[in-house]
């Protein structure tokens, strides 16, 4: 069991991987949580845990705590383990399993009616942001992880049309109640505990949304700003001088992050493609020249995804799996100018 995690954390050995972000959370956590539910804090377990949260509830039932091995294997290995927090998610929102108790008996606290595209929880709602802070307090006071992520764009409405402007400060006041969180826990720690934050790509879009990802920059709120589509296509034109213009100083240092997603897709309701080798490296030469400090890559966890077809000038077609290519060169921009690239506008 701990020698298949271990293996999830080495695939990344020898390649430009630096950080690993664990996601622990949709609506309940997939570890032993007091503050939350857990997936299989349910009547019966054997029967109402299925699908991947079955898999959570197996690996629990043998006393194996998958992100306490996971943070110490990234540590053995070289990397810096991070836990992401999904600060909205409503996948299976029709599945009572898999969705919180404070979402099933307060449906007012959820975004619902007219022009909303998800019905998740209302972020002005006091009862909500405790929520979740008190999942974040647990995450740091349980691990010894270099950081929290939040992850904003999963997914990224919080208020109701109108509400959004006072939403946007209480998201701010939330993110100053993190970083003191984090602080406590560097001095507990030893050693610094960061904040990061994916917010979309487009600064007025991001604080259209209730998400002032500058101010974050600037008040040294976050350690990490991840810029990134709502989900797909990946936003290939992200204007990342727009950012560090309207940041300018800030009173911690940050990194500012260009993500892609696996999704490429041309126009609205074109074809829909996969990102390959190719896309990859115009993403991170583009993002890298326009000024990104790192790529992150979502959604890229598994070798399965990056088998690729590929059709030679003689007419013959040959698989070929570019996972590891990918992360080989896609941090940097000295291996990625040398080598074909495609640049996609999405």
């Amino acid at each position: 069991m701990i020698e298949g995690f271990h293996r999830i954390i080495d695939q990344y050995v020898g390649t430009q991987v630096s950080h690993i972000f664990l996601n622990v959370n949709y609506q309940r956590t997939a570890y032993a949580s007091e503050v939350w539910e857990s997936y299989w804090d349910v009547p019966d377990p054997e029967a109402d845990t299925t699908e991947w949260p079955r898999y959570a509830w197996l690996v629990h039932e043998t006393g194996v705590d998958p992100y306490a091995v996971c943070i110490a294997r990234c540590r053995q290995r070289g990397f810096s383990p991070w836990l992401s927090v999904r600060m909205n998610d409503t996948h299976y929102s029709d599945e009572r399993a898999k969705m919180s108790a404070l979402w099933w008996n307060h449906p007012e606290y959820r975004l619902s009616g007219a022009g909303m595209p998800h019905n998740g929880f209302n972020f002005n709602i006091p009862e909500v942001r405790y929520h979740y802070l008190a999942l974040v307090r647990e995450l740091l006071e349980r691990y010894d992880a270099d950081g929290i992520e939040l992850d904003w764009t999963r997914f990224p409405w919080y208020f109701k049309p109108g509400e959004e402007e006072e939403g946007c400060r209480k998201l701010t006041q939330f993110m100053r109640e993190c970083r003191q969180l984090t602080d406590q826990a560097a001095v507990q720690r030893g050693h610094p505990v960061g904040i990061a934050a994916r917010i979309p790509a487009v600064p007025d879009f991001a604080l259209g949304l209730g998400m002032d990802g500058v101010t974050w920059a600037r008040e040294g709120l976050v350690d990490i700003l991840i810029l990134a589509s709502v989900w797909r296509p990946s936003d290939t034109d992200q204007p990342i001088e727009e950012w560090r213009r309207r940041i300018g100083s800030a009173k911690r240092p940050f990194i500012l992050a260009a993500c892609t997603d696996l999704w490429i897709q041309g126009t609205p309701g074109g074809l829909l493609m996969m990102n390959d080798i190719e896309s990859m490296r115009g993403f991170t030469a583009a993002m890298l020249d326009r000024g990104a400090d790192q790529i992150y890559l979502f959604n890229h966890f598994h070798h399965g995804t990056f088998y690729r077809t590929y059709e030679l000038p003689d007419g013959r077609k040959v698989v070929k799996n570019d996972y590891h290519d990918l992360l080989s060169q896609a941090a940097q921009l000295s291996t990625v100018i040398d080598k074909p690239r495609r640049h996609v506008v999405t």
